[in-house]
């Protein structure tokens, strides 16, 4: 790419619905240097009032800062769920996207940086490491997954966030100012370090901690958890629900209590022919 010179917001000004990046584009964003502070971030993308999809290739390792704020019209952004080597969202990167309606952010990034999705007033579902459910006595790898300050702070109608398993450390402001925010799902054995004012100005007391059978206690007494409705339910996938019991499933319901004729995508409540009744997550 050497010898091309793309300026702030310049694929902003093209039509451009669809976007597919399967290499590193660091020539694509960066930053005005002053003294060797950076004094502005500038990307070609910024801005764009046209892309509606984006997918990121499994070859990325890190998306730039600001690389897609402001698009306006971004509703789709399919991540690396596979990738190894995709580690890191730098600062602001889907900043105050205001289509985006949920994102799934593979295991392998290690890094989601401050104000990643701040701002993003549709965002309404959030998945972060959670594509392979673990077993009910699972244990977190070595390597962390750490969400930033501000990372999904503001976001209006975020109502569902799901915390893998290797998520370690959530800072402060991370998911502040989340009003809607009701079903909180943590698949980790132990609770992920969070700032005390990580859910600042977000009512946990209304809002339900899900978590695996038999660690209820260990959420109940740190001291930030223990402000949310913890829970612990079976979160091993609907798939397992017969394992070790002769008890058949009879009826199903979603969180506000509709029947439902087959599993959908988030808790569902399960009654069983024992009368039992188990929140299982569907993927």
């Amino acid at each position: 790419m050497s010898g091309i010179s793309l300026q702030d917001g310049q694929f902003a000004k093209m039509p451009l619905e669809e976007a597919v990046v399967n290499r590193d584009c660091n020539y694509l964003c960066g930053a005005i240097m002053d003294m060797g502070v950076a004094r502005h971030y500038y990307s070609p993308f910024c801005g764009s009032s046209t892309l509606r999809r984006l997918e990121i290739g499994n070859q990325i390792t890190v998306l730039k800062a600001y690389q897609f704020s402001r698009c306006n019209a971004l509703n789709e952004v399919v991540l690396p769920i596979g990738s190894t080597s995709f580690t890191q969202i730098d600062k602001g990167a889907f900043n105050s996207d205001s289509a985006l309606v949920n994102i799934d952010i593979p295991t392998s990034v290690t890094n989601i940086g401050e104000y990643c999705f701040a701002g993003c007033p549709l965002l309404e579902k959030v998945e972060v490491g959670s594509r392979s459910l673990p077993s009910s006595r699972a244990e977190t790898t070595d390597d962390g997954i750490t969400i930033g300050e501000w990372a999904f702070s503001a976001c209006d109608r975020l109502s569902e966030v799901v915390l893998g398993p290797n998520v370690k450390t959530i800072k402060a402001y991370a998911f502040s100012d989340c009003p809607m925010l009701t079903v909180l799902t943590c698949l980790g054995v132990q609770p992920p370090v969070a700032d005390k004012k990580a859910f600042s100005d977000t009512d946990a007391h209304h809002c339900t901690l899900l978590v695996l059978e038999g660690y209820g206690a260990l959420y109940s007494a740190d001291s930030v958890w223990k402000e949310f409705l913890v829970e612990e339910c079976d979160l091993t996938g609907v798939h397992q629900i017969h394992s070790g019991s002769t008890a058949v499933e009879v009826e199903r319901y979603d969180l506000n209590g509709h029947r439902l004729t087959h599993p959908v995508k988030g808790i569902n409540l399960v009654r069983m022919s024992d009368g039992s009744v188990k929140k299982v997550l569907v993927k």
